[in-house]
């Protein structure tokens, strides 16, 4: 049997090792489905604006895990899934399978206009690093910093960085004091940020944000980022570095797989993680979308 994984994150390397333990005498064929034999540990980019991690702190070669566990890397970025998802199209050719594992993570809706006037922190090490050699340039002014959704999928939401990076962000100019130099605004077309976390957890986030002197503008829809300014439908925001977590819609690629997709984009699963629409397909992660609240 020949079981192929699209993905090289969190999910799919927990796929690989449930795999490994189901199967130890390996009569499973495990192809993962990568660009890079990479695991990047996103959750540390955090970090690096004050330096207490390094972009080499974040990087995980993967190959040696790979060959522990006898699994066979496919250099290639995934294009197309075809018969029902037998098979995957890639930058690097086609790879068939009887089983398919969809881990492939999500993307970033960047449908506002301007939105090439922002940053966003965490897509990668490469713009985490833009934000710490903008910070370092920036004497004084006003920072901005928040997220947006999914219109057609409320649950696509993964704010939570952006509280960490803008908490983070005033503890940094605190050490470093230059505090005082800076305006820092969280905006948010959301009315109650953090509400996925929980009631208590609104509150909670509001007065931590006001004990810190971080201006709020929540509630109004963005219509458009230019340089130096965010509008809303609530009025401007006047901003030197503006730090932006679009919503989230699944892969572009899934538009043409055949399978269900959600009204977000996400590939429709049910409570098992079975994708709808092909057969012996899963889904895990950021790339489905799954019943429950």
């Amino acid at each position: 049997m020949n079981v192929t994984i699209i993905g090289s994150g969190f999910a799919a390397l927990a796929a690989i090792r449930e795999l490994r333990q189901l199967d130890p005498g390996r009569r499973v064929k495990v192809t993962v489905v990568a660009p890079r034999a990479e695991f990047v540990y996103l959750p540390s980019l955090i970090w690096i604006p004050s330096e207490l991690r390094h972009a080499a702190d974040l990087r995980l070669d993967l190959q040696p895990f790979f060959a522990r566990m006898g699994v066979e890397h496919h250099p290639g970025a995934a294009l197309e899934i075809q018969d029902q998802g037998r098979t995957v199209m890639t930058t690097q050719g086609s790879v068939r399978n009887d089983a398919l594992l969809i881990a492939a993570g999500s993307e970033y809706l960047r449908k506002i206009p301007g939105i090439e006037h922002t940053l966003n922190p965490c897509s990668g090490i490469a713009a985490v690093e833009q934000m710490r050699r903008r910070l370092r340039t920036l004497k004084q002014g006003t920072i901005a910093m928040g997220f947006g959704g999914n219109p057609n999928e409320p649950t696509a939401i993964r704010g939570g960085p952006m509280f960490e990076f803008l908490f983070g962000l005033h503890t940094q100019l605190r050490r470093e004091r230059r505090r005082d130099a800076f305006k820092l605004v969280f905006f948010t077309p959301m009315a109650e940020p953090g509400k996925r976390m929980g009631a208590r957890a609104v509150g909670g986030l509001l007065k931590a944000m006001a004990r810190r002197d971080i201006h709020r503008h929540l509630g109004h829809k963005i219509t458009a980022f230019e340089p130096g300014r965010i509008s809303t439908e609530g009025g401007d925001i006047p901003a030197d570095l503006v730090l932006f977590l679009p919503g989230l819609t699944g892969p572009s690629w899934l538009a043409k797989s055949g399978l269900a997709l959600s009204p977000g984009g996400f590939l429709q699963a049910d409570a098992h993680g079975r994708a709808s629409g092909g057969e012996r397909v899963y889904v895990a992660g950021d790339a489905g979308s799954f019943p429950g609240p």
